[in-house]
């Protein structure tokens, strides 16, 4: 059976794999710990923006000059909005 990492062999190779490991898992966490939060400040701009979409007359001047060109990019749709390719957020 082919593998991506071979059997150890040594309780000095496990040692030196672990120590690998232990310093990438911190590392991963980290960076875990930042996506999830720009995931969480991303809804809750989705959020806001479908309140606002809500509650702003869409013939009323303040949606033509605020809200109006602000979804130049974003479709609106079924309780979501998407921006780009492939991302979206429900609000």
């Amino acid at each position: 059976m082919c593998s991506q990492f071979p059997p150890l062999s040594t309780y000095e190779e496990r040692k030196r794999y672990k120590q690998i490991f232990n310093t990438e898992y911190v590392e991963y966490l980290q960076l875990k710990d930042d996506i999830d939060d720009v995931a969480s400040n991303y809804s809750s701009m989705c959020s806001q923006l479908g309140e606002r979409l809500h509650s702003v007359p869409k013939h009323s001047d303040e949606y033509k000059v605020g809200v109006g060109p602000l979804l130049g990019g974003v479709i609106v749709g079924r309780g979501h909005c998407w921006v780009g390719y492939g991302t979206g957020c429900g609000y």
